[in-house]
């Protein structure tokens, strides 16, 4: 989804109660500048940087979010960045997407 020239962009993850995890929307090309507000249960669905089922804790998604229903997670440089949820139980499907920053699109 193309999101470029909004400052504040809402993920949420959905899919708690059916035990189908999912982010909406998934993959998000935005400008670099942009905080993204994570919003989802993340005590119990941990969001971690990387391509699942792989942790890759780097840049924006330096540590993961296991605490809260809610992160903001700037993305000032260029590039793409993987993240995913994955529940503590065998339960849970994994939930994934991407922030895409655009290098030539700014504010």
């Amino acid at each position: 989804m193309d999101l470029r020239g909004t400052s504040l962009v809402e993920v949420r993850l959905e899919g708690i109660k059916s035990l189908s995890l999912d982010f909406a929307p998934e993959c998000i090309l935005v400008s670099p500048g942009t905080v993204v507000r994570f919003t989802g249960p993340f005590e119990s669905v941990p969001l971690v940087g990387g391509v699942a089922p792989n942790p890759a804790p780097d840049g924006p998604f330096a540590t993961a979010t296991t605490t809260g229903s809610s992160k903001d997670v700037a993305f000032p440089d260029p590039g793409t960045f993987p993240y995913f949820a994955l529940g503590h139980t065998a339960l849970f499907e994994i939930a994934w997407g991407a922030v895409i920053v655009d290098a030539d699109a700014t504010e």
